[in-house]
């Protein structure tokens, strides 16, 4: 968890503006183990992927947060970028991929 939304910490201070930080500048505290008893957790579930995005509010708030990053770092390509892969039909569905 650490490594994942220390990595996402770094990249918001830093597209706000701030310093520079280094892996070792951000932790992680782990409280799990005070609100799920042990042994109730499933640590067999697959990550999810763009096969659980539902139609509707899923893919729309998707797109929003994809604009948006696109729109503060320009080394995100937008959803009408030329040659990348973008939301797709599924079905009926529309996912991001």
């Amino acid at each position: 968890m650490g490594r994942d939304v220390g990595l996402a910490l770094r990249d918001g201070v830093r597209l706000a503006g701030g310093p520079r930080l280094e892996p070792e500048d951000v932790a992680c505290a782990f409280y799990g183990n005070l609100y799920f008893e042990e042994g109730t957790r499933s640590l067999d579930i697959p990550p999810w992927d763009e096969t659980d995005v539902d139609e509707g509010l899923e893919v729309e708030l998707l797109e929003a947060w994809w604009e948006q990053a696109a729109r503060g770092d320009p080394e995100v390509l937008g959803p009408d970028a030329v040659g990348f892969r973008g939301p797709v039909g599924f079905g009926a569905s529309r996912l991001l991929l």
